[in-house]
């Protein structure tokens, strides 16, 4: 079974646990690590930036008018490694890791006893 996580740059999952999944990816954390510390460790400490697609229609890219736009896409990258996300239409809202994470603060800020 894929399991469909980055790594390209490090272990893009954390998780607070005692012990290891089965699959052995993933940042093991501490219990009581605080969102601010999954981000980080989990390698979503970066904004999703957006842009105009733009390509060639020329060899010659010196040529300004080698170059075409699509008006209605946008490509999503990383702003710490600019490696794309995906393409979007123009009206698809961003939605920040940080923000994804904040989804989860108040289940990370529960000190657990086990």
């Amino acid at each position: 079974m894929a399991h469909m996580i980055d790594t390209t740059s490090r272990d893009t999952a954390s998780y607070a646990s005692t012990q290891r999944e089965w699959h052995g990816l993933g940042q093991l954390m501490p219990i009581g690590a605080t969102v601010g510390e999954w981000q980080k460790q989990a390698g979503m400490d970066y904004k999703v930036q957006r842009s105009v697609i733009r390509y060639a229609t020329e060899r010659d890219l010196k040529d300004a008018t080698a170059f075409r736009t699509v008006d209605d896409k946008h490509v999503l990258f990383r702003s710490d490694t600019g490696a794309p996300l995906g393409v979007v239409s123009d009206g698809y809202k961003v939605v920040q890791p940080a923000d994804v994470l904040e989804f989860f603060r108040e289940w990370a800020d529960r000190r657990c006893d086990y």
